[in-house]
């Protein structure tokens, strides 16, 4: 479906004379919701009694409890968000860390399991 709406916007492009402006801001907010449409599909989180497993496009990651370290807001040039920062140790590369972006869509009732499943974490919220 998707696929379909963005092949027709670019016949849209090819078949019509349009200023420039129009081309792209008609690309910039058709890209902007498709990067929108498909963070919400192919990114998630889940959480059970053996850790928490994100999937972020086709890569997937899981992490034990145990190894859990930090959890807080994410924040990026110091500008506020909705997102989560799980901080967990990952003795295998050098910096010796790892963290998974969250943004549930239960926000309170995901950091309460954090708390429950990794109380050895430092929270920051």
């Amino acid at each position: 479906m998707v696929a379909v709406a963005c092949m027709c916007i670019f016949d849209w492009f090819l078949s019509y004379r349009h200023s420039t402006d129009d081309q792209l801001a008609l690309f910039l907010s058709t890209f902007a919701a498709l990067v929108a449409f498909y963070d919400r599909i192919f990114n998630y989180c889940e959480l059970d009694s053996g850790g928490l497993r994100q999937r972020h496009f086709w890569r997937y990651t899981a992490v034990g409890w145990d190894s859990v370290t930090k959890v807080g807001d994410y924040s990026r040039w110091g500008l506020p968000s909705e997102y989560l920062e799980v901080g967990y140790a990952r003795p295998e590369v050098k910096s010796g860390r790892g963290r998974i972006l969250a943004n549930p869509a239960d926000r309170k009732g995901f950091i309460s399991a954090l708390r429950r499943y990794a109380s050895q974490a430092t929270f920051e919220i």
